[in-house]
């Protein structure tokens, strides 16, 4: 019965068509423009399950251009000027050229007689070596389960994620491409589910709010993305604009650049900086779930106690400055990090002063520093988060039974 296809396998035996046969049909085939790709191998070597020699056989391997008839296939192999059955034209049964081609020597099928590739297969058109050298891993691993999405978006965003899969090898065939927009759909799948879940279960956050202030020119946005980089957060920096988050797409650091009490409404901004509720972020078309976000920054010409703060919306500010757990001031000399803010936003508690390197190299010199400083502290800073959490949990004080 016929079938449809752009990969075909025949299959018969040296006993119903012969050598001079088999390569007078592939060099006709090898002249048709919509053929691409043919390689064919006798195998006289191979063994039965029962231990006894397997008949005499030969496999052609076709690669066409446009889908094709199986019945266009077998008219060009005749035995006796009769064609042979429509039968012995199978469509693949792996999907891959690649598999089709290695299996000529059985280099996918240990089990079985492993033959000469330069010596027992006749590659007749298309550069076959390249299918058949291609890394098996990347034929039996990566396209048969793709790119390992992180459903959970623990340990990978989505914006991650996508960034990695647009970058994967999947290989260079149609079949990596199609495998490629398999794993976007799977991916938006999954991140679709992981909203709607955060959604029915409301589950609390867990999130570091850090205001970052200063002069125009003095490295706030610097400071704030090495920050991000040293956590191992990727970043989605968005600027003062009608929609602030329009571009969040599950970024780990949400950096607020050059913020303004009048970008945000005050009862919007306390939800996106409350770690206590999962309610959603307002956005122009989507409201955003910023529960994968692990740190806000806030970066202003503002400071906190700047008489603009105090006209927000008429509201009390105490929340909002409860919310802020460090209070950066970044001078062209350096920047000191304030522990927390009183209920006046007052910068309270210890602090620390760190000279600003742009004093020294520059704008660019400090980027470059602060990039190379990250990229040294990122492995160390995880673990010495998670021993200080476990110092904090050992000495909770307990109450008296």
């Amino acid at each position: 019965m016929s079938f449809k296809a752009t990969l075909f396998e025949i299959e018969n035996q040296l006993e119903y068509i012969n050598l001079d046969e088999i390569k007078t049909a592939i060099d006709d085939l090898a002249k048709q423009d919509n053929i691409t790709h043919i390689a064919w191998a006798v195998h006289d070597r191979d063994i039965l399950d029962d231990g006894t020699p397997k008949p005499v056989h030969f496999h052609c391997m076709i690669k066409c251009q446009k889908v094709t008839t199986s019945k266009y296939i077998s008219k060009f192999f005749k035995h006796d000027n009769k064609a042979i059955s429509e039968n012995y034209v199978q469509k693949s049964k792996y999907g891959s050229y690649c598999k089709m081609v290695q299996y000529l020597t059985h280099k996918n099928d240990e089990r079985k007689y492993q033959y000469d590739y330069d010596v027992d297969v006749v590659k007749v058109k298309g550069n076959i070596d390249d299918y058949y050298n291609t890394d098996l891993d990347v034929i039996t691993k990566a396209r048969a389960n793709f790119y390992p999405i992180d459903f959970t978006f623990k340990n990978k965003s989505y914006s991650q994620q996508y960034l990695e899969i647009e970058e994967f090898d999947f290989g260079n065939s149609q079949m990596g491409q199609s495998n490629r927009i398999k794993c976007f759909k799977q991916l938006e799948f999954f991140y679709n589910a992981h909203i709607k879940g955060i959604q029915l279960k409301g589950v609390d956050r867990d999130m570091n709010v850090i205001y970052i202030t200063g002069a125009p020119g003095t490295g706030k946005t610097t400071v704030a993305k090495f920050l991000a980089n040293t956590m191992g957060y990727d970043i989605c920096v968005s600027s003062s604009s009608n929609d602030p988050l329009q571009d969040y797409l599950g970024q780990k650091c949400l950096i607020l650049d050059d913020f303004r009490p009048s970008d945000w409404q005050l009862s919007d901004l306390l939800k996106l900086l409350d770690n206590h509720t999962s309610s959603s972020a307002k956005s122009r078309y989507n409201n955003k779930y910023m529960n994968d976000c692990k740190m806000v920054i806030l970066t202003s010409v503002f400071p906190i106690t700047n008489k603009d703060y105090q006209k927000y919306n008429n509201e009390p500010l105490t929340q909002l400055f409860r919310r802020i757990q460090s209070y950066i001031v970044v001078s062209s000399d350096n920047f000191i990090t304030y522990e927390k803010l009183d209920q006046n936003g007052t910068p309270t508690g210890r602090s620390y002063a760190t000279p600003n390197p742009a004093k020294e190299f520059g704008n660019e010199g400090a980027n470059i520093l602060f990039d190379t400083m990250a990229k040294l502290l990122q492995p160390k800073v995880a673990p010495l988060i998670h021993e200080i959490e476990q110092l904090s949990l050992d000495t909770t004080p307990t109450k008296n039974k």
